[in-house]
């Protein structure tokens, strides 16, 4: 028997079968006129003076002196594998299966439970980020404050405004550098976040009520492994101020 891949031409004075293993050989010589399916499989019986085949394709690779073709498994396996692809790809995918929008979706339950919980403080999710970040570092720029919370500049400089005409944070001109300016929680602000802890804890809890305790942890981390994995990607506005 042949080996795959390989050609052999019938003995001159003798009936033989012959053995094409690889297709594309046959299309080639064929000149590519039909297409063939990978599963269709023909043998031809030579005849020392006699051979006959109205087929003109078939004629063509019958003059070559091939025979018989048998499709290779790698071939097979990577015609499923297109076929795969293409019903993947016109397969439907749900709003609720993508991750995000079930991302984004989450996101405003947890700022519609905030507000219930914190309605009363007049505090943003953003900004209870921004008291929070400062009750850490004490004094910080505020292209620091901007990393911590994980936005620009611009907008964190915006919420940043907003809590000094509230007088909740002090922006002092940096003396090193005129252009920048270091925030402070003021006693103010200071006794606000004190106000508003526990009911903000209370609004994060809710988001992940429907979890148990082992669940949560878990969710948390995933949550945590995503984010690390992706540092060097950020928004550039924020949906919520």
């Amino acid at each position: 028997m042949p080996e795959a891949g390989q050609i052999t031409r019938p003995p001159r004075n003798s009936r033989s079968k012959l053995a094409l293993m690889d297709m594309n050989i046959l299309l080639a010589l064929a000149g590519g006129l039909v297409p063939l399916s990978r599963k269709y499989e023909a043998c031809f019986v030579f005849f020392k003076k006699q051979a006959s085949c109205h087929d003109p394709v078939m004629a063509r690779a019958l003059e070559s002196g091939y025979s018989r073709l048998v499709p290779k498994a790698g071939d097979c396996a990577l015609q499923q594998a297109k076929k795969r692809r293409s019903e993947t790809r016109h397969r439907p995918w749900p709003l609720s299966q993508r991750p995000g929008f079930l991302i984004r979706r989450l996101h405003q339950i947890h700022v519609a439970l905030f507000q219930e919980a914190c309605g009363e403080f007049e505090i943003t999710p953003l900004q209870y980020s921004l008291l929070s970040a400062l009750a850490v570092r004490g004094t910080a720029d505020q292209t620091t404050l901007a990393a911590d919370i994980a936005l620009d500049r611009t907008t964190t400089t915006g919420a940043l405004k907003r809590l000094a005409a509230r007088n909740l944070v002090e922006r002092a001109i940096n003396k090193d550098d005129r252009r920048a300016r270091l925030c402070r929680l003021t006693s103010t602000g200071k006794a606000l976040l004190d106000k508003i802890e526990a009911s903000a804890r209370a609004a994060h809890r809710a988001t992940l009520a429907g979890l148990t305790e082992k669940e949560r942890g878990l969710f948390i981390e995933m949550m945590r492994r995503i984010v690390a994995g992706n540092a060097n990607r950020d928004s550039a506005t924020a949906l919520f101020d």
